[in-house]
């Protein structure tokens, strides 16, 4: 098979593609034309949706079914368009800290095929069966090579990246554990835990990220597993075990810095944000306050230096600083900090939204919040709304990543329009609420059962105390199940106590003796 022979490629600062061949040359393709490769069908698509949709002679022609139907494919179409645009683009990013040239043959005709955009073709190459038996010849040496194994796993790395592309999850999981099986070395360990982070399999995330530490030869790859770790823990709300992790990760990123601050500081930054996360969940607010202040410090000074390229961070840790001080009632301070958090990421969103929106849907959420503490609950609707419309947006495309959010969102709302007395939208966001709830804390009780008890106990209170859904029943059966819940965190969880105590006055609201229903739940 005969093929152009590249070294190396990258972006350069004019958004070009730069491929530099083996000769010594290099071939520049501007990133919107080869992006083009990828997406000329859709847009063909889109164009033939618009031409229907937008030509008065057409539309006249067309039901209002037809319309409506032409409509949401334009929609689903134009957000799948984007969607291939962001991630051939991140695709092309990670090539960029390849040696293309020091790779196999095979990872070089995927990636001939690849710049092609023959993407069909390029899988078709890196067939299973294809690598299969590749590993069976690797196995069959009396002594395999580290290089051979690492070769092999990168083309099944790669494999899983192209799956990624056309979102089949489930082929690109097999990929990442074949390639750690292949190779057990740090790196493909990390990559199959973030994977499973990312759509939200923690358990074998967890393993994965396990055995990356235990793989890591260097202080740089034990602290990156050991923040990786403690980021997942800290989301399965297991607090102790991620401060304890973050807290040696920090220290491995202090010692590192003190020989490369130029490469380090940044990570120091992202792990005090980490670290001051989880110490504000356990509502550990002086100490939250002080690494807060510390990466913010240390992410506007990157900043000044490196104009633009730390702003996300800064934003992420101005955000979680806000909410901190929204607990702790500075809603002032607290609305200061929010927002200079929504200017930043509602300028990254509006340039790549595709990365930013869920950023933006986050601190839009937060604000929300913040009114509706301070009694604000016509602009925390407004703002819960915004966030709403995003996080349903991206939980269309990514379901996994994204429903956890909207069902946070819902019952934010949902709580703003109870105070507002329009029960029957907030008892609407509630039962959506915890519908999706339910069905996330199937697959991941620990991160989802909290959420589950949360809801139970809005419900519980408006079966108990709004005339139009005064339920003596449903109210019992949601607090004996969220008290149920909570006892189970409420070691580790402050705000599990608190669904506690709610559910515990709806009991006695309806006469129960909430002493005995607690004793007969813990003698279980």
């Amino acid at each position: 098979m005969s093929f152009i022979q590249y070294n190396s490629v990258k972006i350069d600062g004019d958004n070009n593609l730069v491929l530099q061949l083996v000769d010594g040359g290099n071939l520049r393709i501007a990133l919107n034309e080869f992006i083009d490769k990828f997406t000329h069908e859709k847009d063909q698509r889109i164009k033939e949706l618009q031409d229907a949709l937008f030509d008065k002679s057409k539309v006249v022609m067309l039901t209002e079914e037809r319309v409506s139907t032409l409509a949401a494919e334009l929609d689903r179409v134009t957000k799948e368009r984007d969607s291939l645009s962001v991630q051939i683009t991140k695709i092309i990013e990670d090539f960029s800290q390849k040696d293309i040239a020091a790779s196999n043959e095979l990872y070089k005709q995927a990636f001939n095929l690849f710049i092609n955009a023959k993407l069909d073709e390029a899988l078709a190459l890196l067939s299973e069966a294809r690598l299969q038996d590749e590993l069976l010849l690797i196995q069959q040496r009396e002594e395999v090579s580290k290089r051979e194994r690492r070769n092999l796993a990168d083309n099944y790395l790669l494999r899983a990246e192209m799956l990624k592309l056309k979102f089949d999850f489930e082929e690109a999981s097999e990929c990442f554990k074949s390639a750690s099986l292949i190779c057990s070395e740090w790196k493909y360990k990390l990559e199959a835990g973030n994977f499973f982070k990312f759509v939200n399999q923690f358990d074998k995330a967890e393993l994965y990220f396990n055995e990356a530490l235990s793989q890591s030869d260097y202080p740089e790859e034990k602290a990156i597993a050991l923040n990786n770790l403690a980021v997942l823990q800290s989301q399965a709300n297991e607090y102790n075990k991620a401060t304890e992790n973050f807290t040696q990760a920090l220290a491995l990123y202090r010692q590192l810095a003190t020989l490369n601050p130029e490469m380090f500081l940044k990570d120091i930054a992202t792990t005090l944000q980490n670290l001051a996360n989880v110490q504000s969940n356990m509502q550990e607010y002086e100490k939250a306050e002080i690494n807060y202040k510390e990466s913010i410090s240390l992410s506007r000074q990157l900043e000044s230096t490196y104009p633009g390229s730390y702003l996300n961070q800064l934003a992420a840790t101005l955000n979680n600083y806000a909410t901190l001080q929204k607990n702790r009632n500075a809603y002032d301070i607290a609305e200061v900090n929010y927002a200079e958090a929504l200017s930043i990421r509602t300028k990254l969103a509006t340039e790549n939204p595709q990365t930013f929106l869920p950023d933006l849907a986050t601190t839009l959420n937060n604000i929300g919040n913040l009114n509706s503490n301070r009694s604000q609950h016509v602009q925390a609707e407004a703002n819960y709304n915004r966030a709403l419309a995003i996080r349903r947006q991206l939980a269309a495309e990514n379901p996994q990543t994204y429903l956890p959010d909207v069902a946070m969102t819902l019952n934010n709302l949902a709580n703003s329009q109870r105070f507002r007395n329009d029960y029957t939208m907030a008892y609407s966001g509630y039962e959506e609420a915890l519908i999706i709830r339910r069905h996330l804390a199937t697959v991941n009780p620990k991160v989802f059962l909290p959420d589950v008890a949360m809801t139970l106990v809005n419900m519980a209170t408006l079966y108990s105390y709004v005339n139009i859904f005064q339920n003596r029943e449903k109210a019992l059966k949601c607090s004996m199940e969220a008290i149920t819940i909570a006892l189970q965190f409420s070691e580790f969880m402050p705000l599990c106590e608190k669904y506690i105590q709610i559910s515990c006055r709806v009991l006695t609201h309806w006469g129960e003796d909430t002493e005995a229903f607690l004793d007969s739940i813990k003698s279980k």
